[in-house]
């Protein structure tokens, strides 16, 4: 039951990172230029 609990927040945690990149890999420059400076 622990190690199925583990692997099953750790496959979504997984893919919710890989959306996350998938989103950022497909901005464009003037939108990466905007986050970065909405992040800083």
């Amino acid at each position: 039951m622990f190690h199925s609990t583990m692997f099953l927040k750790f496959s979504t945690i997984l893919i919710s990172v890989q959306s996350i990149l998938g989103k950022y890999l497909t901005f464009s420059n003037a939108e990466k230029d905007a986050a970065n400076k909405v992040l800083k």
